[in-house]
């Protein structure tokens, strides 16, 4: 039998304050992020020297770095329950700010590229300290039948968010929405139908139970195959 996480104790939660303390801190550091992506964007065609290079690359990082402990918090938090609408502002919001970077960041692999591997590696022996990016930057050049123009790349990190739209309306759907009910196990007992006790009943050496698990199961994504269907033609179009 599931239970609601209000009754669940501490010890086995996570402690996300570990990460963010509550939503006023993560709106101030997701300021803070909005207000760093010029520090990226005003080194745009300047890379061709090896310290404006490596000053790129760090600050591209750090920012980075700090997107993704905004994003890891605010999914965490919305997967707590998917059925708060403000865990799911909190994280649409987190996934609009990595779109954004990306958008802005969009020009370093194409302007890395067109610098050239030889020349790269020469700005390593100039700047060591760029050493630390040697695998980040080798790894670009191996990519580079895969790279678009700065244009393009630009447009590809702005369309990212609505691009994911089918998982997330998938998600919202299976997980908030969807109520599977309930279904006997091989003690006779019932047990609520969930993504995770589907699982441990289709484990169960009985056949019955695994037959009656998965019809249950499976006839709720059948019933909203229209609307799961309609998602992933959005995404097609889009």
């Amino acid at each position: 039998m599931s239970k609601p996480r209000s009754s669940i104790e501490a010890q086995y939660k996570w402690n996300l304050e570990l990460i963010c303390k509550d939503l006023t801190e993560f709106q101030k550091r997701e300021a803070a992020v909005r207000e760093s992506f010029s520090d990226i964007s005003c080194l745009s065609g300047t890379l061709e020297s090896p310290e404006n290079l490596f000053k790129c690359l760090s600050r591209y990082h750090e920012i980075n770095e700090e997107i993704n402990r905004l994003y890891v918090y605010s999914y965490m938090k919305h997967t707590q329950d998917t059925t708060v609408p403000e865990n799911q502002a909190l994280y649409s919001s987190a996934v609009s700010l990595n779109a954004e970077f990306e958008a802005v960041a969009a020009f370093i692999n194409p302007q890395i590229i067109e610098i050239g591997p030889d020349t790269i590696v020469d700005f390593m022996l100039d700047n060591p300290e760029l050493k630390l990016y040697e695998h980040y930057l080798m790894d670009i050049f191996r990519k580079e039948t895969h790279t678009l123009s700065t244009e393009a790349e630009v447009v590809i990190a702005t369309l990212s968010e609505s691009l994911s739209a089918s998982n997330d309306i998938f998600t919202i759907l299976t997980n908030a929405d969807f109520d599977f009910g309930k279904v006997k196990d091989e003690n006779g007992k019932d047990v609520t139908l969930t993504h995770a006790t589907y699982r441990v009943l289709q484990l169960s050496k009985d056949r019955d139970v695994r037959k009656n698990s998965f019809e249950a199961y499976f006839a709720k994504f059948q019933e909203h195959k229209n609307t799961l269907a309609a998602s992933l033609v959005r995404k097609s179009i889009v």
